[in-house]
This record gives C-alpha cells, structure tokens and sequence, in this order.
C-alpha cells in the first residue's frame, strides 16, 4: 500500500523543472520570470552596493556581474576564479575613489611631477588667504600646511599692488597739490583688508573677545568661537587699526618709509604668522595643522623667504627713489649709500620684530586658551603690522637723526 502511494507521488524534479536560470518554470506556459529576473528580485537599496561592502542579505557583491542592466548569476565553478583575481580585475571601485572631486583629479595629474608641491602650496595659500579664488583639492591645502613658511608670498603680492598705489598717489599729490597724507593709508588698509578677505581682521575680533572674557581657559575659548562681537574684540580691533592709520600717516612725510617700510611691512606680518605658529600649541580648530607641522625649520625657512623678497623689495624702493630724487627736488635726506645702509638695518630690525610679536602672540594664546587657533594667527597678522612698521620707522628716523648731527 504504502508502496503504490509513493509510485503515485511523481519526482520532484519532474513536478517542478528548473529552469536555466535557477528558477520554477511551469511546463506547458513559459514564465515570465526567465525573462526578465531583475524584475521579479528585490534589490536592496544599500550604499555598500557602491563601496563593496557585504549586504544585508549575507550576499558578496562579488556574487554579481554590473556589466548590463540585468542581474546576471555568476556559475559557483567560477567562483573562485573570481575571487582570486580580485587585485587584477576589481569589481567595485573603493570608497578613495568616491571621495575625490573632479578639482582633486584635475589638481593630482597637474602637480604629480616632483618639485610641484610649492607650487601647489603657494596656489592653497592665494584661495585661502586672498579674495582670488582658485580650484583647489586637498592635495593644494595639504601641500599648505606642510610649506607653511611660504606664506611671506602672499605677502610679497600685497606689498607690490600697495607700492604701485602708493607711488601712483604720491606722484598725482606732488604735481597736483593735492593733500595725499590721509587718503595713502586708507587705501593701503582697505587693499590688505578687503584683499583679504577680512579673514585675519575676523580672527583679531575674535582673539579679542576671547582674552578679555573672564574665567577658565573654557570660557576663554567659548567666548573667542562665539559668533557675536563683544566690546573686547571691537575695542582691540578699533586700537590696531587706528594705530595703523597714524603710523601710515604719518610715514608718508618721509619718501624712504612710504616705499620701503610701508609695502615692506605685508612681508613681514606674514612671517609673524609663521613665527606664531611656530611657539605655538596645536589644538583641533582649523589652523591645528599648520600648528602641529610648524618647527624651528619653518621659522628658518620662513626667515630665508622673507629676506630674499625683502631685499628684492629693497632694491625696487631704492631704484625708484633715485628716479624720484632726481626728478623731484628736495627729497633726499641723507646720501645714498647711507640710505642704502640705514633701510638695511630698518630691514633686519623689522624681521626681529616680526618674530617676537610672533612668539608673543602665540605664548598669549597657549596661556589664555591651552592652544593656538586659527584666529590666533589672524590677529597676529594684524597686530604685527602697527608694531613692525612703527619700529621700523623709529629705526629710520633714529638712524637718520645720528647721522645728521
């Protein structure tokens, strides 16, 4: 009996044929599911899909081919195959590749050759610390960190469109009669500031209000993030920058300081920053890595480009003085070569300074807050500035009154 029940039960894989594609098929109607099997599989919406990761499911993605818009099931015999080759024939791209932008792989091919990187550092430093917007990548922002002493650069461009300002002004105010004394230093302030971005006179605002909060270092730094302005950060903002109006004011009586000291003092508040970043304390604000990458090596460079432009600034300032001395009557104070070994002096001087209101800075900044901000070496900046021109100044005016008695 039991026998007769069994042969009456037919085969399974009579009753239910399967078909090429590893699913049921019916045996007099075709199913619609041979053609067309993405449509009957769910597919799971996952971004691993896209990284390479597993799904939800326990399924490899290597178990898939993406090549057509169907799913298309990879034989088990070729499994291994496949996996095997992993490393020479990848199916799925890695997430690196995901995470770079068109920019990044524009940036990579044009820097890749060796002896690039300042080059790349140098275009980093024009978007960040200038309104000239360029395509950077994080290879150019990367490359800025680690050649942070190349930022007198940016500083040499600022001085070089403030000396064209400043001889074009002075020439108009000779023949003209017109009174230039006042409107030099507003146009020299409003091309560092708006040329800037307003970036580091943000930071001074900012520095501001941070060290005149009272409290611990946490309400130091609490008040120095908060995005409104106080009394600290507009008082001092307001102090240096009326310390620097009447310090430019007052240069332009003297031909020297206005084309040397003057466009001179851009060069040198970038070395400032480089100095600050260098006494500093590395916290995790923007600037962090600039901090934490800065040594005694940086300074050495910093100070090397800082020279060099100086002096390539030096000889400029002294050939157009010449040119001016003899067209205009009445400007030469001393004699030349004197004027040559005074600016000299006023060149070394102003570098010392640069430095010391650096580390002055940054030793504030590590006492009030435990680190060096970003913002920290924004007001370095634009503290630098009226104290190294005024010293630089002095040095000039000092020198020039030894020699005249």
């Amino acid at each position: 009996m039991t026998k007769e029940r069994n042969d009456g039960i037919p085969d399974p894989e009579e009753a239910y044929p399967i078909g090429e594609d590893g699913v049921q098929a019916d045996e007099d109607t075709e199913s619609p599911v041979n053609e067309n099997v993405e449509s009957q599989i769910d597919k799971p919406e996952h971004s691993l899909f896209e990284s390479g990761g597993r799904t939800t499911g326990g399924i490899e993605p290597s178990d898939y081919s993406f090549e057509s818009n169907s799913v298309t099931k990879i034989p088990v015999e070729e499994y291994e195959d496949v996996t095997e080759n992993t490393e020479e024939t990848p199916i799925f791209e890695t997430e690196e590749v995901y995470e770079k932008t068109e920019s990044y792989a524009e940036n990579t091919t044009y820097f890749e050759p060796l002896g690039d990187q300042d080059k790349s550092a140098l275009k980093g430093m024009l978007s960040f610390f200038t309104i000239w917007r360029r395509d950077v990548g994080s290879q150019d922002i990367e490359a800025m960190e680690d050649r942070f002493h190349l930022v007198p650069v940016i500083g040499a461009l600022f001085a070089t469109v403030i000396a064209v300002e400043m001889i074009i002004m002075y020439v108009l105010g000779r023949y003209t009669f017109f009174d230039i004394s006042l409107i030099i230093p507003i146009f020299v302030l409003a091309t560092v500031l708006i040329g800037s971005k307003f970036l580091h006179f943000d930071g001074l605002v900012d520095f501001g209000d941070g060290i005149v909060a009272s409290g611990d270092q946490e309400k130091h730094v609490r008040a120095m993030k908060d995005s409104k302005i106080g009394a600290g950060g507009f008082g001092l903002a307001l102090i240096v920058t009326l310390g620097t109006f009447a310090i430019y004011a007052h240069s332009i009586f003297w031909i020297v300081p206005m084309l040397f000291v003057i466009p001179i003092t851009e060069i040198l508040v970038k070395n400032a920053m480089v100095s600050a970043a260098v006494y500093g304390t590395a916290g995790d604000g923007m600037a962090s890595s600039q901090v934490r990458k800065a040594d005694n090596t940086t300074l050495v460079k910093s100070l090397m480009t800082t020279f060099i432009l100086s002096i390539v600034g030096l000889v400029l300032s002294l050939a157009i003085y010449w040119i001016i001395n003899k067209t205009i009557i009445g400007v030469l104070d001393v004699s030349f070569a004197y004027t040559v070994a005074m600016l000299f002096i006023v060149l070394v001087v102003g570098m010392a300074m640069s430095v010391l209101v650096g580390k002055f800075m940054a030793n504030t900044a590590n006492k009030t807050f435990g680190y060096t901000s970003g913002d920290t070496l924004g007001a370095t900046n634009e503290i630098a500035r009226p104290i190294v021109s005024f010293t630089m100044i002095l040095t000039y005016c000092v020198l020039s009154a030894l020699i005249l008695l």
